[in-house]
């Protein structure tokens, strides 16, 4: 028999493979690099172009470097991260190479017919345009006239760019090659826009709250220094300036600038001087003409930096910057909200209409111009100054009920997050949508999330434990995301603060100690207290040992555990500063100043002192805190720490410093132990070598312990033998160090080559509670693994489906190979339909629509592979036309495909939750007529809008809808059109419980959502008394089932309790 083609994850293996080789020898087999440059497979050519990088770095891909080049720019529009980070590194390594040859395969790509590709191809060479210098003039400039002739404006975008870069170098040249463009074109090459210094509001408050805290630490040590010293060394403007230059190492080093010592800062408020606006400026603004509405740039060049409206003019101005916050030219936009961010900073407004401006510009935030996301970001960050509370709130709504804003909105998180504090986020739920954004489909909405929950979790004292972490509803995998980063932002803003205190205390220890000898000291005994407490710092006592004559000290006090030590050194006759005549406690001491780092029995010694008094306990605690210390020195200080107590507040906090330090110590260790372990075993697991279940029990324990997970590779590894051998206990404690979403895409990719591993996935479906957990049921409801079950014949695949369906894991169709084989080719070509209906082009986008349409009524089975994408894409378009007051056959067309996706319980089944919220969200402000720019639906669309509502709670999954419906109640219950909807559809929903109050998974869903609602909810319920009654209707369907047995059958706690006893009475 032949031998089969290697599948995608073969190939993926071998380049994996060959990445380990080429790094250690970087010479590629041309054969390979071919392979790799024809690959078709996304995630094989993702690992083949990481192979190639270390021949990129080398320069050794020969005569197919120009193939590998134009690879590289047919898939730079990928949106994975990891192919993205391998196109860069290639792309770096091969501008500093080969830049005629870099240059020459983008030429190939600028004409290409996705605009995605020529948009990315430009960006790289902008961005390597120093290295690509005199290369490019030859090959761009005669693209200059289809560059700038294209219909997609982000193409236009980055032409700019780059031909700015070459004007820069031969403006002759350029000017030649442009000269049959628009003048406006022609003027933003040769004078492209100053870019403002914008000052980073993240980093100034980090920096001034470290200075804060050092101050307050160097504070008592400079009122221990005597007054005679201090006075005669004022600071200088050149040791002001050398401080702030290490205490600020992210802003550019500026000029020195002369100042007096002590610095006083003016209290005078700053002056602007008041800007009256043209007498035609609101009908030019309101010009259907684009150039005319450019009348915002010219208002925002007169305000400047001291320009402010008068109060009328301020909330005109900012009621015709709402009205037009759809503007569609990017430059107006921007111009507005520049124009806004100044007006309201200068002349304060009501916290309402704070509120309002964000609720209404937030919608921008949708936007893929980075430039108009970055515009109304400074705008919303520059409201919260004033409105904290208010303008996280709503933000926090947006972040959570529109999915097409969430990217930009976590991005204003993540630059607002430093300006406010941890009790202010979670008064505005800020925290809580953070949460929920983690639950997210896109992996960057969840990268995004976690980063800003990190930003939060270090205004804390100490890192939350990931157990912490996970109580907040994260999922294992991102609360040990969270917590790494965490722990990277606290290890950088430690850094920061030692920096600054370093620095602080070599400016002390360079201007307060005088160089030459000083009067010897007196006997310890005979010592003001002054003095004492002087000796007592580090740095003072090091620096008089090592410049004046020692003179022996006879101290009497028994807490004195440097006595031997001071003996050793003082016993001798005075000491000289050859290096020959030096006492081994000299040595020792220069040992330590040098390496940080002192011998074992000195270490010993100052262990043992610990206790001994509280001055002594001080010293000891100081040195111990600044030395290196061996993991067996960690132990001794961690055992000796916890017999010892200590109760001065300093003492405490450096013997907390100190357990920390040693804990970190033995964990680095520990966790060095662990991973030299794992990997053993994943060795001899990939080996073939017969390691006993307890073994891998025990390895996986270890990593348990300290809240650690596994990578994905040595996962699959435990997984294959675990499966293999029936290693139960294995996989059942898998899930504790690597996502169970996970363990099950690993089961079913072995499964399709070895049926065996189907008993793997039985056996943890028993085990696994059914939660609604969409990573497993997105694992398990896909079309090839259903096919596998059915072509599998075996006990355990026919156990699989049955409990799959009982579990409404998956749906009642089950198509075979030829049935996947087809949807997968029409997926495809859906992707395409998709990109055509947001294309620009009005006639391509109706004509796709149509084609849609047809789709959607012949073929319905076509588009589950893309369910959510297409939903998506579709209110999309419909709130962009609604919104723009377009009633256009669009409208009529996306209305007519969502009614029919309604109809089909199929198609609803296949969205997720957040999909499903978005679509009845966005109907209902349709029927209410919420549009934007407050223009009101007609009444067919709004008629549409309301019977595919009703579908929609008929054939969507009970469960999901009640849910979608309590939360939109639990948020939206002020707005009384709003709650007359969904009492509506909730009254309608109950009517369906009879044929499903059966499963008990059901029943406890609602009644855990039930509870939460009660929780949640800041209205009085007992006043309203439509909400409280529509809330009992799905309990009174469930008692109506359960009778008197409900409360022995569920442990119902909590207000349904209350609301099920009030119900006793009635006569079900």
């Amino acid at each position: 028999m032949a031998d089969s083609q290697p599948t995608w994850k073969d190939r993926v293996e071998k380049y994996r493979k060959l990445e380990d080789q080429w790094k250690r020898s970087p010479q590629g087999q041309i054969n390979m690099i071919v392979e790799i440059v024809k690959e078709t497979s996304i995630p094989a050519l993702e690992a083949g172009l990481s192979a190639i990088i270390p021949l990129a770095k080398a320069n050794t891909m020969q005569e197919y470097t120009r193939d590998v080049l134009a690879a590289l720019f047919k898939n730079s529009s990928s949106t994975k991260p990891t192919t993205k980070k391998a196109i860069k590194e290639i792309m770096e390594a091969q501008a500093a190479h080969n830049p005629a040859q870099v240059v020459l395969a983008a030429s190939g790509c600028i004409k290409d017919k996705n605009p995605k590709i020529i948009t990315e191809t430009l960006k790289i060479l902008v961005g390597h345009a120093p290295l690509l210098e005199g290369h490019l003039m030859g090959q761009m400039l005669p693209q200059a006239g289809f560059l700038f002739g294209h219909g997609t404006g982000s193409v236009r975008e980055e032409a700019t760019k780059l031909f700015q870069i070459l004007a820069v170098q031969d403006p002759e040249q350029v000017s030649q090659a442009v000269s049959a463009l628009r003048p406006i074109q022609i003027k933003e090459i040769f004078q492209p826009p100053q870019e403002k210094e914008q000052k980073s509001p993240v980093q100034e408050p980090v920096v001034q709250e470290a200075t804060v805290e050092v101050q307050k630490t160097i504070a008592p040590e400079m009122h221990q220094t005597p007054s005679a010293i201090s006075a005669s060394y004022p600071c200088s403007s050149s040791e002001e300036n050398s401080m702030r230059t290490r205490v600020e190492p992210a802003e550019k080093k500026a000029a020195p600038k002369k100042k007096e010592c002590p610095v006083q800062q003016s209290s005078k408020p700053k002056e602007y001087k008041i800007v009256a606006l043209s007498s035609n400026f609101y009908e030019r603004f309101q010009s259907a003409q684009w150039k005319e509405r450019l009348v915002m740039e010219e208002l925002d060049e007169k305000l400047a930096d001291t320009g402010k409206l008068s109060r009328n003019d301020t909330y005109d101005v900012i009621d015709a910057i709402l009205k037009r916050v759809g503007e569609s030219n990017n430059k107006v936009f921007i111009a507005a909200m520049s124009v806004a961010e100044k007006i309201t900073a200068r002349e304060k407004i009501q916290e309402s209409l704070s509120v309002q401006i964000v609720k209404v510009v937030g919608k921008r935030l949708k936007d893929k111009k980075e430039q108009v996301q970055q515009s109304v970001t400074s705008l919303i960050v520059s409201l919260l100054g004033v409105y904290k509370v208010s303008v996280l709130q709503e933000l926090s709504v947006m972040a959570v009920s529109d999915k097409t804003v969430r990217h930009g909105a976590l991005k204003t998180f993540d630059a607002s997050i430093e300006l406010v504090s941890e009790k202010e986020m979670e008064d505005s739920k800020a925290f809580k949508a953070l949460i929920e954004c983690t639950k997210d489909q896109s992996a960057d909405i969840r990268s995004l999330a976690c980063t800003c929950i990190s930003k939060v979790f270090i205004k804390r004292d100490e890192i939350p434990a990931l157990s912490e972490i996970e109580q907040y509803g994260i999922e294992r995998h991102l609360a040990a995301k969270i917590k790494a980063q965490a722990e990277e932002l606290f290890k950088e803003k430690d850094a920061e603060i030692t920096a600054i205190i370093e620095s602080l205390c070599e400016d002390i220890r360079n201007t307060l100690i005088k160089p030459e000898p000083v009067t010897p000291m007196r006997p310890s005994h005979v010592l003001s207290s002054q003095q004492e407490n002087m000796v007592l710092s580090p740095i003072i006592t090091q620096s008089l040992k090592k410049d004046k004559p020692v003179i022996p000290i006879q101290d009497t006090n028994p807490d004195n555990v440097f006595i031997d030590q001071t003996a050793q050194i003082c016993s001798g006759k005075q000491s000289n500063t050859n290096a020959s005549t030096r006492t081994a406690g000299e040595s020792e001491i220069l040992h330590f100043i040098q390496t940080g780092r002192i011998s074992d029995s000195v270490l010993q010694v100052l262990i043992d002192g610990l206790g001994t008094g509280p001055a002594v306990n001080g010293r000891i605690l100081s040195i111990l805190s600044s030395i290196n210390m061996s993991e067996e020195m960690a132990v001794l200080i961690k055992d000796r720490l916890e017999r010892v107590e200590v109760s001065d507040s300093h003492a405490v906090l450096m013997m907390e410093g100190l357990r920390s330090k040693a804990a970190k110590v033995i964990g680095e260790k520990s966790a060095f132990e662990e991973k030299c372990l794992l990997s053993a075993l994943c060795d001899a697991l990939m080996k073939g070598e017969g390691v006993p279940q307890e073994h891998i029990m025990n390895v996986l324990g270890m990593i348990e312990s300290r809240s650690g997970m596994i990578k994905d590779e040595e996962a699959f590894v435990i997984i294959k033998v675990a499966g293999e051998n029936e290693y139960w206990d294995v996989l059942s404690g898998l899930d504790k160090v690597f996502p169970v979403s996970k363990i099950f895409a690993s089961l079913i990719s072995l499964a399709e080559t070895q049926p065996v591993f189907i008993n793997s996935i039985y056996f943890l479906l028993q085990k696994t509670p059914f939660i609604s957990n969409t990573w497993i049921e997105g694992a398990l409801n896909n079309h090839r693994f259903i096919s596998l079950l059915e072509r599998a014949e075996t006990p355990a695949a026919a156990h699989v489906i049955a409990l799959l369906k009982k579990e409404n894991i998956i749906t009642a169709y089950s198509p075979h190979a030829k049935k996947v084989r087809r949807s997968e080719e029409a997926a495809t070509d859906i992707n395409l339909l998709l990109n055509d209906i947001i294309d620009q082009n009005s006639q391509q986008s109706q004509e796709s629509l149509k084609k849609l349409q047809k789709v959607a009524i012949e073929n319905m089975s076509v588009l589950l592979r893309s369910a959510s994408t297409v939903v998506n894409v579709l209110l999309l378009q419909l709130n962009d036309s609604l919104s723009s007051g377009s009633t256009c056959l669009n409208v009529y067309t996306i209305i007519n495909i969502i009614k029919r996706i309604c109809e089909s319980d199929l198609f609803l089944a296949t969205l997720d939750a957040g999909t499903l919220l978005s679509l009845v969200s966005d109907y209902i402000v349709i029927i209410t007529g919420q549009m934007p720019r407050g223009s009101a639906s007609p009444e067919g669309i709004k008629k549409e809008c309301s019977e595919s509502l009703l579908k929609m709670c008929v054939n969507a999954p009970f469960l999901n809808m009640f849910k979608i419906y309590i939360n939109l109640l639990s948020n939206r219950y002020k707005e009384e059109k709003v709650r007359e909807i969904l009492v509506k559809l909730l009254w309608k929903h109950s009517k369906l419980s009879s044929s499903v109050v059966s499963d008990k998974t059901v029943v406890m869903g609602i009644i855990n959502r039930l509870n939460a609602f009660y929780a949640e909810f800041r209205g009085d319920i007992k006043s309203d008394q439509l909400i409280s009654k529509v809330l009992q209707l799905h309990l009174i369907e469930i008692l109506k089932h359960y009778g008197d047995e409900f409360l022995k059958v569920f442990k119902v706690t909590g207000p349904v309790l209350h609301q099920v006893h009030a119900l006793g009475g009635l006569k079900l």
